[in-house]
């Protein structure tokens, strides 16, 4: 055996001895960034890993790296962040650069050093390991001197980079040139989808602040869509907040938070009934919150509820607007939205409940 040989059985044995303290260390970075990131943006994932003995020999063994000391080798432990937007990446870094000791000279942006006839993402490389007020708390003491490679990148970068790996292409110089110009435009395009993405969150995040407005001067011309008719709910006075309130207080009940997933299905319910703005679920209201009143105390007689949904008042609107039309076909569609049971049943006893108000009022 060579002595490069015997360097590498060494620094391979050491490692093994180590490994569980690697992967102890990997698992710790990991929840310490997801506690730290949790509050600044929301993340895709967060993965961590400690290095395959295979890969590490592999490694001893390139020709142009030389390892004396195990802590030579900057990624025997590492964490990979994966965000929804490439805008993101340079949020995260803040966070790890504020938190972490970076090891700056082994550390690099490989969004930068990419070349410009190269194809591909790259990701931002942080080696570091954990500062010193960190490391002197009593569940991190056995990770004094330890590096992790901490990976940041966009979701899309990951998806290029996974599916680039397993082609087997990594290396732009080893790819043929007709295929390298499809690579490159492959590229290209989703580094333009990235962009695109950053900027329509940001016109929904600038539409979620003005719409309350735009609904107030000119709520005809405000679509009703997610954020819209969260926006109805929460500006006070509210007609569509006081219809759920009237319906809960028939039954002595408080209203629950309100919940993304029944918006989405009223933003659904209410497009197929006809009442796709502001303006027309206004007008709605106004001209039915008594009938809808007296479907939802009649439906709800005998029942006995804590809490009801926030949206209640639009579940009995729809309730009624489906009796007006006696649409078989858009009462079943409405009970597909909203993922019913026994959708023949409430067809039926919908139809059932809005005549028989209908008739007494008309006796009355």
């Amino acid at each position: 055996m060579d002595v490069e040989d015997e360097q590498s059985g060494r620094l391979l044995r050491e490692f093994e001895s180590l490994r569980p303290t690697y992967e102890e260390f990997s698992k710790s970075v990991s929840l310490l960034l997801g506690k730290l990131l949790r509050k600044p943006l929301q993340i895709h994932s967060i993965n961590c890993r400690v290095k395959d003995p295979g890969s590490l020999s592999g490694k001893l063994r390139r020709p142009n790296k030389k390892y004396d000391q195990l802590d030579q080798i900057t990624d025997l432990a590492g964490v990979r962040i994966t965000t929804y937007f490439a805008e993101d990446v340079e949020l995260v870094a803040r966070v790890i650069e504020s938190e972490f000791q970076i090891d700056t000279q082994n550390s690099v942006d490989k969004r930068e050093v990419l070349d410009p006839d190269r194809f591909g993402y790259q990701s931002l490389h942080y080696v570091c390991s954990l500062n010193g007020d960190r490391v002197n708390l009593g569940e991190y003491k056995d990770f004094t001197g330890i590096k992790v490679e901490i990976q940041v990148r966009s979701i899309l970068q990951h998806a290029w980079a996974e599916i680039e790996h397993d082609l087997g292409y990594k290396a732009g110089s080893v790819v043929p040139k007709p295929i390298k110009r499809r690579f490159a435009r492959v590229a290209g395009l989703l580094e333009l989808a990235d962009d695109e993405f950053a900027r329509i969150r940001r016109e929904l995040s600038e539409y979620a602040e003005s719409v309350s407005e735009v609904i107030k001067g000119a709520p005809a011309n405000v679509g009703i869509d997610k954020i819209s008719l969260r926006s109805v709910f929460e500006t006070s006075p509210s007609a569509v907040k006081r219809l759920s309130e009237t319906i809960a207080s028939l039954i002595d009940a408080s209203l629950l938070p309100l919940d993304d997933r029944q918006i989405d299905e009223f933003v659904a319910s209410l497009i197929l009934l006809g009442v796709d703005t502001v303006a027309k679920l206004e007008q709605a209201i106004a001209c039915r919150a008594h009938i809808v009143g007296e479907f939802a105390e009649k439906w709800l007689d005998g029942t006995d509820h804590l809490y009801v949904p926030h949206e209640i008042g639009l579940l009995y609107l729809c309730y009624v607007l489906l009796g007006e039309m006696k649409d078989t076909k858009k009462a079943i569609k409405f009970i597909e939205i909203n993922h019913f049971l026994d959708g023949a049943n409430l067809v039926h006893r919908i139809f059932n409940t809005y005549d028989s108000i209908v008739d007494k009022g008309r006796n009355d």
